[in-house]
């Protein structure tokens, strides 16, 4: 199973990113997420057997459970690694990013003696909207487009692929309660 922890949007901060998403599908081919399947990733896990997975829902709780709700925003479009070079077009993540990385360090702390490896880039809290192909050219944008949300759980999803590109499937959901 391909797996990540992450963070729901609620359906507001969905519309949203859907409306600024339908503003950029004009001249940008690609795979674009389906609104119901737009999340921040905190770690990306990759894949894991199948029996692992409770293992995985109790790290889920473990990471959870020390780390306090908070409220997060969506301003700005960019790319990675480049807006010359696009290979993913994000919205931003704004808010309160202290706690968010706070959670990114717990779940971590939670996983790590699990077996799992964490990626050497930096954590850069985004929303994926579209992966270009081929790879674009985008002009990034600083707009606001949803102010605030709150988070209260960390949630383990399983990447499904599909036809149409993946479909993010919640596993289990733990309140975070520090």
């Amino acid at each position: 199973m391909r797996l990540f922890l992450g963070l729901s949007l609620p359906a507001p901060a969905r519309a949203a990113l859907a409306a600024a998403a339908e503003t950029l599908k004009p001249g940008l081919p690609g795979r674009w997420l389906d609104p119901s399947d737009y999340h921040v990733t905190v770690v990306f896990l990759g894949h894991w057997a199948d029996e692992r997975v409770p293992e995985l829902i109790a790290a889920t709780a473990v990471a959870a459970g020390v780390a306090a709700p908070f409220r997060l925003g969506l301003a700005g479009i960019g790319a990675f690694p480049a807006a010359e070079d696009a290979e993913i077009v994000w919205a931003g993540v704004t808010g309160d990013l202290d706690r968010l990385r706070s959670l990114h360090a717990a779940a971590l702390a939670a996983v790590v003696p699990l077996g799992h490896s964490p990626e050497a880039r930096a954590y850069s809290p985004h929303v994926t909207l579209v992966r270009p192909k081929p790879r674009a050219r985008i002009a990034p944008h600083a707009a606001d487009l949803f102010p605030s949300f709150p988070v209260d759980d960390l949630v383990l999803f399983e990447s499904r692929a599909g036809p149409r590109g993946p479909q993010y499937v919640p596993l289990a959901r733990a309140a975070l309660q520090g």
